[in-house]
């Protein structure tokens, strides 16, 4: 959806969160501390369409909040590596292995591991990465040490370890690129009254690392305890989700392809529609279904240091028979149409 200037003012205000065309209405998510009578006027008067007024929580990223789940299986070590558990960046929590892709190099083909950017480096809205946040592991982080977060190691500083533990068992590869999120500052807004506000826009948060030599994989997914091959087109990957509503965000597998050149291995790539059923299968809530209520939503997502503005992406709201779509730590999770 094309936002306009004033649209775009409420959104850098906090105001408005999001922007959800839809068959019959635009859903317009909204932050209930600043939303008053007057922001309603203004909105009515820019669309033409019905409007649903939805109170929602801040939008982050979903990387992990909470430490190691004894009883998870998604939270487990896995060799070969499969898809839908436990990964991340050796500086962060965890987050979840997207997909599997193979790259053509110089050195010849070369296998990688799909997930976010906020999974696989430290920061997405930098434009380089400390050497000493490169290694990947599995699983992430959080689901090694629990709560206490890796540091360097006093004895020997180039090494990442937690509670006295060594990491590098658990490093399955290296960071190898990832698009950079692009923070929605105040300059974003001169640039919309310029006309340049694409310049503004993300459509992907997404990396990938290189697989280590030994490292195996088997791009599957673990579903009732049995690992399984959907039958299903893939069509992306979950980044972000208001874990108030349990609504999630889905950034299009085309999208990645197009920005980073990583197509999954073995899948067939889809696209859904309005009103489609689609599943994921993620570190902290596993399969879940989901109901899409927006192929091209806008949101504003909160980085921790500041906001950034993502478009032409799937709004996910739960299934029946589910509270929640996403939760924390289901950031990377790949996401298929049901047949």
């Amino acid at each position: 959806m094309k936002l306009n200037r004033k649209l775009v003012n409420l959104m850098r205000k906090d105001v408005v969160r999001g922007v959800l065309p839809a068959k019959d209405r635009v859903v317009i998510l909204i932050n209930k501390e600043k939303f008053y009578d007057n922001h309603r006027r203004v909105l009515s008067s820019m669309l033409v369409q019905p409007i649903e007024y939805r109170p929602v929580g801040i939008i982050r990223p979903l990387v992990a909040i909470k430490p190691f789940q004894a009883q998870s299986p998604y939270t487990q070590q896995y060799r070969p590596l499969i898809m839908g558990v436990s990964v991340g960046n050796i500086c962060i929590t965890a987050g979840t292995i997207g997909y599997f892709s193979a790259l053509a190099t110089l050195s010849g083909t070369k296998y990688a591991l799909v997930s976010n950017a906020h999974v696989l480096t430290q920061s997405p809205l930098k434009s380089s990465q400390p050497s000493t946040c490169r290694s990947v592991t599995q699983p992430g982080p959080y689901d090694i040490c629990g709560a206490n977060c890796p540091g360097q190691c006093a004895n020997n500083p180039n090494q990442m370890c937690c509670c006295g533990q060594d990491l590098s068992p658990y490093v399955v590869g290296e960071l190898a690129d990832y698009v950079r999120v692009k923070p929605f500052t105040f300059w974003c807004l001169i640039l919309y009254w310029l006309g340049l506000g694409d310049l503004c826009i993300n459509r992907v948060d997404a990396a990938y690392a290189y697989l280590n030599s030994n490292v195996q994989f088997d791009p599957r997914v673990l579903i009732n305890g049995q690992l399984t091959k959907p039958n299903a087109p893939i069509i992306g990957l979950v980044f972000a989700g208001d874990t108030e509503s349990g609504m999630g965000f889905v950034i299009k597998v085309n999208n990645i392809i197009s920005e980073l050149g990583v197509t999954p291995l073995n899948y067939e790539i889809g696209a859904a529609n309005v009103n489609d059923t689609v599943f994921k299968v993620g570190r902290t809530t596993g399969y879940t279904e989901g109901v899409v209520e927006s192929t091209d939503a806008t949101i504003n997502v909160w980085y921790e240091t500041g906001f950034a503005l993502f478009t032409d992406v799937y709004a996910v709201t739960p299934a029946s028979g589910y509270s929640a779509f996403v939760q924390p730590g289901d950031s990377g999770s790949p996401t298929f149409k049901k047949q």
